[in-house]
């Protein structure tokens, strides 16, 4: 008797549910999806439903029209809508309810979180284009996985393209731990397109912050052997840091890894020029003076016809000339001493001329040449640079000649 008693509370349980999705589907019929949502969800308020197979395919259904027809913002909706599906399908392995339409119902879902995400990348919303993109990605592996497909359509082993703005969404909405592992799957397959360059060089500066050099490393690797371009990874190694002399320590580590890259001596050069001749003088003036008259010498070595090597030195050298000659005006010849100190800085002086007339006529007729708009500038101070060399020296038919060179330019 205890077991006709079950028995028939079972089957009287089957029946009032099978009543309540009657109710749902007349609902879905006249496309009152939110009456349909109460429903469904008052259906499994009684636990007893929780392994109703169609129960979980009309919430599906449901939970994605709701979200689709009343608010698209409410991505978590279609979050229970996919749980719903995979749900129904664990219940039912012979997937009546969603073969009879070959599945139609996961790949609409997949199109309404994908084009959703894709509305709020457009707006720059881009944390309701972050969470969208998840759920496209999430349904497009499950149908992947299972082997899906409606009127010919497939998904790829790999949709680099929707990894991608999965991971730039989150990148650009502040959830950068998050956006991480979806820009090391891209990695992790070494796709060699050039749009996927700056993944590498993200993930080496990602983990060179979290000081994991070993992932560091093996990013910038990685990077080099897909994408051989030199002076850009160097730059990734550089870093961002503000801080002059943390710069100017990370620029003496990295020539000593590349000892003969001019474009890395140059950067380094062209920094530390800026740094040695800012008013007032920086407390290490002599020692990092010293350091970019050495790393100018290398670089016009490496490169004897390099433009702005040359015109880099003239303008240090030019620097040191006139700071020589405010000294020269200030000392005294008041005792010996004070005579022999003034007649050295003499002849250094008259070097530096020297040097000066060098560095500023190649920088010249290097940039002279050039016909490009923003080289007018260099060319017109290296002019000048000559113009005062010629003034000094007094040679009067080369001082008319370069200042006439200077009007015309």
């Amino acid at each position: 008797m205890k077991l006709l008693l079950t028995g028939i509370l079972s089957f009287l349980a089957f029946i009032a549910s099978s009543q309540d999705l009657q109710t749902v589907q007349r609902s879905i019929a006249s496309n009152d999806y939110l009456s349909a949502k109460t429903q469904i969800d008052t259906l499994f308020n009684d636990k007893k439903n929780n392994t109703d197979a169609p129960a979980w395919y009309y919430k599906g259904r449901v939970y994605t029209e709701v979200a689709r027809r009343h608010d698209k913002t409410d991505y978590k909706t279609l979050e229970e809508a996919f749980k719903a599906y995979k749900r129904y399908q664990e219940l039912d392995p012979k997937n009546k309810l969603m073969h009879l339409n070959n599945n139609v119902d996961l790949f609409q879902l997949y199109d309404l979180s994908y084009n959703t995400g894709a509305d709020y990348y457009n707006d720059k919303n881009y944390d309701l284009a972050y969470n969208h993109f998840k759920i496209a990605l999430d349904v497009e592996e499950y149908i992947r996985k299972k082997g899906f497909s409606f009127q010919g359509k497939t998904f790829p082993s790999l949709d680099t393209s929707l990894i991608n703005l999965t991971a730039s969404a989150a990148y650009l909405s502040n959830k950068q731990e998050e956006a991480i592992p979806y820009f090391e799957r891209l990695a992790n397959a070494k796709i060699s397109n050039d749009d996927y360059k700056g993944v590498y060089a993200l993930l080496y500066q990602h983990y060179s912050q979290k000081n994991d050099q070993a992932r560091a490393a093996r990013y910038l690797t990685s990077g080099r052997e897909i994408f051989p371009d030199n002076e850009y990874w160097i730059k990734m190694e550089m870093g961002t840091a503000r801080d002059e002399k943390t710069r100017f320590l990370r620029y003496e580590q990295l020539l000593q890894k590349y000892p003969a890259n001019f474009e890395l001596m140059m950067d380094y050069a062209t920094e530390l020029f800026n740094y040695v001749y800012a008013e007032p003088h920086p407390a290490d003036y002599d020692n990092r003076q010293n350091r970019l008259q050495l790393l100018l010498t290398k670089a016009i070595g490496t490169d004897p016809n390099s433009a702005i090597a040359n015109f880099v030195m003239s303008q240090h050298v030019y620097s040191q000339v006139y700071y020589m000659e405010v000294s020269l005006k200030e000392m005294k010849e008041d005792t010996p001493t004070d005579q022999t100190k003034k007649k050295n800085l003499l002849l250094k002086l008259d070097q530096k001329y020297d040097e000066l007339l060098r560095y500023s006529l190649k920088a010249y007729e290097l940039y002279s040449t050039d016909s490009r708009p923003e080289n007018k500038e260099y060319s017109r101070k290296a002019l000048n640079q000559l113009i005062v060399y010629y003034q000094k020296k007094k040679q009067v038919d080369k001082l008319v000649y370069y200042q006439e060179k200077l009007k015309s330019l």
